[in-house]
């Protein structure tokens, strides 16, 4: 069971960072090519001339498409800056602590493999008991980030969020066994 939970901690921590990586990655501003002014040459005059963008239909403002309850059109949100994009993609904040900083995520990971060392090196009582804790906390706000993932509707991050909590789950009942086996023996 303690080979279990090691192969657990480790398969999380790696998979947390890939997950980050990932939600990063998804989350970074694209340039948009369409916005930027296009010349071309005009054959017939010998001049260059700028085209016109043919104006975006809107659909029409009704009691129930009111601009509160319809959806953002591309044309809305590439005007957004890039500085509200990140502020709406680093708003999340659990505790007053951004879960997605590199500083955390180098720290959770760290934490885990050395957790994982540990409990392979030198297992005991205590140290399970730690693992326990952060297997079942880790879990906890795992699930929490399957929730936001869903409703951000990034299938790619929620899938890897489950798989996250489901080895941080396991670590932390295998760890229950370890403890087990630790007082009992």
């Amino acid at each position: 069971m303690r080979a279990v939970v090691c192969v657990a901690l480790v398969a999380a921590a790696i998979l947390f960072v890939v997950g980050v990586a990932v939600e990063r990655h998804d989350g970074e501003p694209r340039t948009a090519h369409a916005s930027l002014p296009i010349l071309i040459a005009d054959a017939d005059a010998g001049h260059e001339a700028m085209p016109e963008a043919a104006p975006e239909t809107r659909p029409e403002t009704s009691p129930e498409t009111s601009a509160e309850t319809r959806p953002e059109t591309s044309a809305e949100t590439a005007h957004e800056s890039p500085a509200q994009r990140a502020k709406e993609h680093s708003s999340e904040r659990v505790l007053g602590v951004n879960p997605e900083s590199w500083g955390l995520v180098a720290v959770v990971a760290a934490a885990s493999f050395a957790l994982a060392l540990a409990l392979w090196l030198r297992p005991s009582f205590a140290l399970a008991v730690v693992i326990v804790v952060f297997g079942f906390g880790a879990a906890v706000f795992d699930v929490r980030e399957v929730h936001h993932q869903i409703v951000e509707s990034r299938t790619t991050v929620e899938v890897i969020a489950i798989v996250v909590a489901a080895l941080h789950a396991l670590a932390g009942a295998g760890s229950i066994a370890v403890a087990h086996r630790q007082r009992t023996g």
